[in-house]
This record gives structure tokens, C-alpha cells and sequence, in this order.
């Protein structure tokens, strides 16, 4: 996996649930100020934020295009590594309802009888 490229969020929901992303490290953005992506709209992945003299340095590509992070992988990875521990066969839009979820209480979605 490639960074400082844009995905469909479907896109990369696939490669976590393979774990093809495990050996980049990287950060998700998305538009700031915006609604969630949805499936095919296409986050920014790329080289996560660095702290320099106390202050947020974001990848120059991020900054270009408007975008502030959304997520982190090891937050992505563990969202989506819970649903498919819960449900094998839980659906992109669950996942996306499940990071969601954990973006906004700080838990676990239940996606047990999820489709």
C-alpha cells in the first residue's frame, strides 16, 4: 500500500480487512468541515501528523488539498478488526457506521447480527 495517494473509503475498507495495510504507516483525511466520506468518495491516505515544538505538522499534501485527519490506521485497523470479530460477514456500510460510532462515543459498535 501506497501513501499520500486518494482511496475510495470501500477501497481501503477492503485492504484492512485483508490486513494488506498493516506494514505502511499512515493517517486517513478527509475534507475539513465536511460530512463523513461515504463508501466511494475518496479519503487522503498518508504519512500521519508529527509533533514539532508542541504544534501539529501535517504531510504538505494534506495541508494542499484542505483535508484534516479523520483517522488513524491503528484506530481503522482496530474498528474494523472487532466487526469482523463480532461478524465475519459484515457489510462496508457497517463498518463505516462502526468507525463512526467510534469516532463520535469513544466505543465499540455491536455489529454481531449486522449484514
Amino acid at each position: 500500500m501506497q501513501i499520500n495517494q486518494f482511496v475510495a473509503l470501500q477501497d481501503l475498507l477492503s485492504l484492512v480487512r485483508r490486513r494488506a495495510d498493516r506494514v505502511t504507516k499512515y493517517s486517513v483525511y478527509w475534507k475539513d468541515g465536511t460530512e463523513d466520506p461515504g463508501l466511494t468518495e475518496a479519503v487522503l491516505l498518508a504519512a500521519p501528523v508529527e509533533v514539532e515544538n508542541d504544534r501539529d505538522v501535517f504531510p504538505r499534501i494534506v495541508v494542499e488539498n484542505g483535508y484534516w485527519i479523520y483517522c488513524s490506521d491503528e484506530l481503522l485497523q482496530d474498528v474494523v478488526d472487532v466487526a469482523l470479530g463480532q461478524n465475519p460477514n459484515v457489510s462496508d456500510e457497517r463498518l463505516k457506521d462502526a468507525l463512526r460510532h467510534y469516532l463520535e462515543k469513544d466505543n465499540f459498535l455491536d455489529v454481531k447480527d449486522a449484514q
